[in-house]
């Protein structure tokens, strides 16, 4: 298998909506949070907490690579491939030893203003399938989405009894995407595989958002882990235990 997908859907009211595709490559090792419009195509950022929106393009995805490096990729309207927020944080998302788990990325939406913005993409004609395994979020203003690699020998129970999941509100069901990588693809690993089990992904939908960060914290090259608009890349645990529920104070 080349290539396994599996798409973020979030109901609300009576529609359902595209909020991401996780892709993997097989062939490559190399996993993508897809942005459902694709690059070039404008969109509006509402700030979590405040009233300010900015303009600009969506980003077509996050990806991960086999050589652990990490960046996101726009195109501009002339489809000139452009690569920002590069970070190399020394570890592969993929290669977890035993015991191991990883917070790889987390994205906060304001709901009500993202499907207005187009960072949700409207499914005109969902199948049943796409019915059945979406998230309900239709009674909340903020969600998040938090995805975490795992090794496989980790029991997500444990895993999710961890300080920095146990305060989070979870919306519905917690799938485990199994077949991300298994042992086999990751003897393509430039350094070689280090990992004798194979690469699991959970995907959270949770009520809380990531705090507000200082600005000199928007892009660092010391620290593991990268911010981009709405949306933290390799987030430390600590970001992910001071998340806090706004839907409160709706």
């Amino acid at each position: 298998m080349a290539n396994s997908a599996f798409e973020i859907i979030f109901k609300i009211g009576d529609g359902y909506y595209l909020a991401g595709t996780v892709r993997a490559s097989h062939e490559k090792v190399e996993l993508f949070f897809h942005f459902p419009w694709g690059s070039r195509q404008k969109s509006k950022y509402q700030e979590i907490g405040k009233n300010t929106i900015e303009h600009g393009c969506l980003p077509d995805h996050v990806s991960f690579h086999s050589d652990g490096s990490i960046h996101e990729k726009y195109q501009d309207y002339k489809k000139r491939k452009k690569y920002i927020n590069k970070l190399k944080p020394g570890i592969n998302v993929f290669n977890l030893s035993l015991g191991k788990f990883l917070p790889i990325y987390i994205e906060s939406i304001r709901l009500s203003e993202e499907t207005k913005s187009k960072r949700l993409k409207l499914i005109p004609d969902p199948t049943e399938y796409q019915q059945q395994k979406s998230w309900d979020v239709s009674k909340f203003e903020y969600v998040s989405i938090v995805l975490i690699s795992k090794c496989a020998g980790v029991n997500p129970a444990n895993l999710l009894s961890d300080h920095g999941f146990q305060s989070l509100t979870k919306i519905g069901k917690i799938p485990i995407l199994a077949n991300i990588f298994k042992v086999n693809d990751k003897t393509q690993l430039p350094e070689g595989s280090k990992s004798q089990f194979d690469t699991q992904l959970l995907l959270m939908i949770v009520q809380e958002t990531w705090p507000e960060q200082e600005p000199k914290l928007i892009e660092s090259k010391n620290d593991k882990y990268v911010l981009l608009c709405n949306s933290v890349t390799l987030p430390p645990m600590e970001i992910i235990s001071k998340m806090i529920n706004l839907n409160d104070k709706c």
